[in-house]
């Protein structure tokens, strides 16, 4: 048995939108790609009480997985969290696999009876995973009333966690940049079509064309790469960029997904890869790339965790908990204790007029969401935006 070192990390957040309801209405899945536990515990201990150190306190943790086979690679590890089982059984030995007709290699769901959507490959589960998948038995479970989308940045990755059944594999195409799939799983789904549209994809109008630290002076050291020329969309790739680009259309997903209040539960599979790089090269261990990929994996799953929690207060308001059968009066819980705070509560939490705090609202210094007229503002991006250094006295009221 070989334990695992580079941790394909496997995060999975249930979110229930109702305190009535025993399952949960949302499931998000975060596989995280050449992560490495050694790393992961040398960084997070300057992370705060955010993002993965957050996920980690509230939730289970396995430190010692084992596997039997010593040399699988990422994708085949991809299809066996996916389906609790080894190659053997699923299918997936390898990212690629020999074709005796064409005499070279090729992706192990290369599949010529589909077409690429936004892509020149090939591709398909069918012929390549023999087993059913999580999203499989999902599906299959609701009688395909249950909403199940892959996104990662690398075609193999999608489809590796997507399986069957799902409704959508999306990744990010490696000539354009733009979102794609395969039309196995039909068409490519309305949001990440409309992120096509306004450009919000990797490479288009959102994307920074520099890759510099996450924070100004920070300890991991200063840099500043250039995406331009022939490597542009190969390095974009190989980028912290392409995690983001991946966080922010699956934020879109959970918003959707909480609008559809469907009977069977939403999953949400994200692959993310810290395999960063350029021109093919990986950056060496400790280098300040490797820390600053690391830090923003740490943003992207606080992010995720931000928008899942948002979407369960937003609930709380519409589907509040049926009257205490002893009719005590429930306990209301200060702001100190709170996940989301309103104007009022925030304002007087950092000791601020309420006047100022709209306009630390109307700035987006911090996240909120609107629940009709009332806006619900985050209370862990609050207090990360008061880290920074920045203030507003009580004078300026």
């Amino acid at each position: 048995m070989r334990s695992i070192r580079y941790l394909l990390l496997a995060l999975t957040l249930p979110l229930a939108l109702s305190a009535q309801r025993a399952r949960p209405d949302i499931l998000v899945q975060i596989y995280v790609k050449g992560l490495r536990t050694d790393l992961l515990d040398s960084y997070r201990a300057g992370w705060g009480s955010s993002g993965f150190n957050w996920v980690m306190k509230q939730g289970t943790v396995a430190p010692d997985i084992r596997y039997p086979y010593p040399l699988l690679d990422e994708v085949a590890r991809l299809a066996s969290l996916s389906a609790g089982a080894m190659p053997e059984i699923h299918g997936v030995y390898q990212a690629e696999r020999y074709d005796a007709v064409t005499q070279r290699s090729e992706s192990t769901f290369a599949n010529r009876d589909y077409r690429g959507i936004n892509s020149a490959e090939q591709l398909a589960p069918a012929g390549a995973l023999r087993s059913e998948l999580l999203t499989d038995v999902l599906r299959g479970s609701s009688q395909g009333d249950a909403i199940v989308y892959a996104i990662a940045s690398r075609a193999n990755d999608a489809i590796a966690v997507a399986g069957h059944d799902a409704e959508g594999a999306i990744w990010i195409d490696k000539h354009s940049g733009w979102w794609a799939t395969t039309n196995f799983y039909g068409g490519l789904p309305a949001l990440a079509l409309k992120a096509n549209n306004e450009q919000r994809t990797l490479g288009g109008r959102t994307t920074p064309t520099v890759w510099k630290p996450l924070s100004k002076g920070s300890k991991e050291g200063s840099f500043a790469h250039t995406f331009e020329g022939a490597w542009r969309m190969s390095d974009l790739l190989t980028s912290p960029f392409a995690n983001d680009a991946i966080t922010d259309l699956s934020k879109e997903f959970i918003r959707y997904a909480h609008k559809a209040r469907r009977t069977s539960p939403t999953l949400l599979v994200m692959v993310l890869d810290l395999e960063v790089g350029t021109r093919g090269v990986a950056y060496a261990d400790y280098s300040p790339e490797q820390q600053d990929a690391y830090a923003r994996l740490n943003e992207q799953v606080h992010q995720i965790v931000d928008e899942l929690l948002l979407k369960l207060d937003e609930a709380d308001i519409h589907d509040p908990e049926p009257e205490h059968l002893n009719n005590e009066i429930p306990q209301q819980s200060s702001p100190e204790n709170k996940v989301t705070l309103t104007v009022t509560e925030a304002a007087q939490l950092i000791g601020i007029c309420k006047p100022k705090m709209y306009e630390i609202v109307r700035a987006r210094k911090v996240r909120f969401v609107k629940v009709g007229k009332k806006i619900l503002i985050s209370r862990q991006s609050l207090l990360d935006w008061l880290k920074k250094g920045e203030t507003y006295g009580a004078e300026a009221c």
